[in-house]
């Protein structure tokens, strides 16, 4: 019996907030918990902007949790090739690339001088990586369910 698969369609945008959170959960599935505040201090929440010190105090913590599950010290973090990393982290740290690259292929001037230039590779054995393709319009995938 062949393995059940699925088609979507999205536009950039939702492919660039898929692609994030692939990644955030393929980093946070290693270890790097610092991640969950990186997004909301980079990201300039405006819920955050004077809790400055609470965000200090999250990071302490989230640090703090990082250390009691994997015994691992701020700023450190497994390999997503680490054995001990199940491989569902894996499986989304391979979708992303997928979607990363596609996106690099896509952009105006794509430039060689960047991760996104390399085309993904399969880091899970028993799972082929995803396929993605530039719809030509947007009938090209129809809402049927």
């Amino acid at each position: 019996m062949s393995e059940k698969m699925f088609q979507m369609m999205f536009n950039e945008r939702q492919a660039r907030t898929l692609m994030r959170a692939l990644d955030l959960y393929s980093r946070i599935g290693i270890g790097q918990f610092e991640e969950l505040i990186h997004l909301f201090r980079w990201q300039f929440d405006p819920r955050l902007k004077d809790k400055l010190d609470q965000i200090e105090m999250s990071e302490q913590r989230l640090n703090e949790i990082k250390t009691l599950l994997f015994d691992l010290h701020p700023n450190s973090s497994f390999g997503i090739f680490n054995k001990d990393v199940p491989d569902e982290f894996r499986v989304a740290w391979d979708l992303q690339k997928v979607i990363r690259h596609q996106i690099w292929k896509e952009s105006e001037n794509p430039t060689r001088f960047t991760v996104d230039s390399y085309p993904p590779d399969q880091s899970v054995a028993d799972q082929p990586l995803a396929q993605i393709k530039r719809a030509e319009n947007a009938t090209d995938c129809s809402n049927n369910s």
